[in-house]
């Protein structure tokens, strides 16, 4: 089986990415998103809200 077995590498030349963070929310319940991630214990979950705060 290891005749199957293929290896490749590839070199990333450009990154795009998009934001989504539920703009086609309305602002009530991305408050409320925002809210809810605050409250979690994971850091990361209230950088994200932080960001989505920014973003109003």
């Amino acid at each position: 089986m290891m005749k199957g077995i293929v290896g490749f590498e590839i070199v990333v030349d450009e990154l795009q990415a998009k934001k989504k963070l539920s703009q086609n929310k309305t602002e009530k319940e991305r408050e409320s998103i925002i809210n809810e991630l605050s409250n979690k214990p994971d850091t990361a979950e209230q950088e994200i809200a932080a960001y989505m705060t920014r973003l109003k």
